[in-house]
């Protein structure tokens, strides 16, 4: 589960998430079910030049050329860095959903909604 706090104030909006990730999976010799929890992700990805943040929470994975997939926050991250074109909140949020459409890994059982 991912908190992720949006406030909207006279300041301007702040949103703020922990960094916990969970996982299912099971161990490798008998196979007995097992959660991880690892720390580090970043669920809230600024955008200081057009002044917003991207939440991200769920299972997920991004596929790319790369022989392996890479957690969405690094990929989202890395994509916001390459794309200093985008000019406004609307085409961010276009263009990130159109390139994450051609690269999301399906996870059986799992809806893309974007």
């Amino acid at each position: 589960m991912t908190l992720l706090l949006t406030e909207v104030s006279g300041h301007g909006v702040v949103m703020v998430a922990e960094s916990a990730v969970g996982s299912l999976g099971r161990t490798p010799y008998t196979h007995r079910a097992s959660f991880r929890l690892a720390y580090g992700a970043r669920k809230v990805i600024p955008v200081p030049r057009l002044h917003c943040g991207v939440g991200i929470w769920g299972v997920g994975a991004v596929e790319t050329k790369e022989p392996y997939a890479y957690t969405p926050d690094v990929w989202v991250a890395d994509f916001l860095e390459a794309r200093q074109d985008l000019a406004s909140i609307a085409e961010c949020a276009e263009a990130l959903k159109d390139e994450l459409l051609k690269v999301l890994i399906h996870i059986p059982g799992s809806a893309v909604t974007l």
